[in-house]
């Protein structure tokens, strides 16, 4: 491998994925595979080497469900998780990514809900890959048709559904003609969807996507309509996958210097340099979120003024309960609270940030949260419970912030823990 790498006068760098494009190198790699390829690899460090001559060589899907297979077997290695990220962003910033944005008549009105929720990831190869949430403009529409000219590249149909409270169908028809019917019943998750076209290339064709959900149902959304050259990084959202396998790592800007030095200190370069990328990485997309100092904490729930029980919510009002505790909020299972007479001033900043985490480590949960912003209709973000603390994003776009609703539900029972709620000017 040392050799093909030699050939086009490139460095020895694990953290270097593009392929060569020496033929003499190609042929050295060819050989190199051969013999891996013949190795037993039930051993990480062997599936790591085939994973990246398959990079090398050009294939950078292969190297992917290689690394996946690796961190299986190995979920602990801080280089594994590292080189998988690197894999999954060599594949979303390749050239032979390319989309098309369709704008469909119905889909161009204004809409003012976007949807945040976990997000169904279509199987690829044994790939590894996080829990998603997927931040989608809600289209409520339950039935769009749009004409087009499917390009000789792209004859890909991809869109994305999600449906809150009943089961959907999900029908593609194709100059009146139902080409693709799929049955829905998960809730409260984006799917993805993928039609292939290609029997109509270049051909100008009347398509038309329908949701059919039982009665008069409005909690059902479509998104996301592109044309696709089927690259997987059209589908998949390889950036946040890629930096969910580096958060896999375990490493902060904090512990950049400490780990540096022991693996210089060893003369173990390669690993170093590695290690190196991966903080630079991380410092760059400002994933160690314990140290930002530019938070306006803005609720710390020393008291329970102002937050009540939510009237018009629906709920067992006689089940529902909430209580502050050390500085915290906790929520009872099936409970919304409102935080009223807030009126606060948002217009410098940019994200609402709160810290929050489930009480138990059993089940999962759902936490929705309604921000009210200058009287406009409000806004509604989901987000997945987890046991470990989380520092939840949501957008802000307004003067002022009036009041806000946050509502959770377990499967199990639990409570939600929240510590503080900020103003982020990032």
């Amino acid at each position: 491998m040392e050799q093909a790498i030699a050939i086009e006068h490139r460095d020895y760098d694990y953290t270097s994925w593009y392929p060569l494009s020496n033929p003499l190198a190609k042929q050295k790699l060819e050989e190199v595979l051969v013999i891996l390829n013949q190795t037993d690899f039930s051993y990480p460090d062997f599936l790591r080497a085939k994973a990246f001559v398959e990079a090398l060589g050009g294939d950078i899907e292969s190297s992917i469900s290689t690394l996946s297979a690796a961190t299986a077997i190995s979920p602990d290695s801080l280089l594994l998780w590292n080189e998988l990220g690197v894999a999954y962003y060599t594949l979303d910033t390749s050239s032979a990514k390319s989309t098309m944005q369709i704008v469909a008549p119905t889909l161009t009105k204004d809409s003012t809900v976007r949807w945040l929720l976990p997000e169904k990831i279509p199987s690829l190869s044994h790939w590894w890959y996080p829990s998603l949430l997927g931040n989608y403009p809600a289209y409520l529409d339950k039935k769009v048709t749009f004409h087009l000219e499917v390009p000789l590249s792209h004859q890909w149909l991809t869109f994305k559904t999600v449906t809150l409270s009943d089961s959907i169908i999900v029908n593609v028809y194709v100059n009146n003609e139902l080409i693709a019917s799929k049955p829905l019943e998960e809730t409260m998750v984006w799917i993805n969807h993928v039609v292939d076209l290609s029997q109509w290339l270049g051909q100008s064709i009347q398509v038309t996507v329908e949701l059919s959900v039982k009665g008069n149902d409005n909690n059902v959304a479509l998104s996301e309509l592109k044309l696709t050259n089927g690259h997987p990084c059209t589908i998949l959202n390889c950036h946040a996958i890629a930096l969910a396998a580096w958060k896999k790592a375990r490493l902060s800007s904090k512990d950049f210097t400490t780990v540096l030095e022991t693996v210089e200190h060893e003369q173990n370069y390669e690993v170093a340099s590695s290690v190196k990328a991966l903080i630079e990485y991380q410092m760059k997309q400002h994933i160690d979120q314990d140290t930002r100092l530019d938070w306006q904490i803005i609720e710390s729930f020393a008291s329970d003024y102002g937050i009540q029980i939510c009237p018009w919510c629906g709920l067992d009002m006689n089940n529902a309960y909430f209580r502050t505790s050390n500085g915290m909020l906790e929520l009872g299972n099936h409970t919304a609270v409102v935080l009223g007479g807030l009126n606060i001033n948002t217009s410098e900043s940019k994200h609402l940030v709160i810290r929050l985490r489930s009480k138990h480590s059993v089940g999962t949960g759902l936490v929705t949260a309604e921000v009210y912003l200058d009287g406009k209709p409000f806004e509604r973000y989901f987000l997945d419970t987890s046991s470990e603390w989380q520092y939840w994003h949501i957008p802000v776009d307004g003067a002022r912030l009036h009041m806000m609703l946050i509502a959770v539900r377990f499967d199990q029972n639990s409570e939600l823990e929240i510590d503080w709620i900020a103003l982020s000017k990032n």
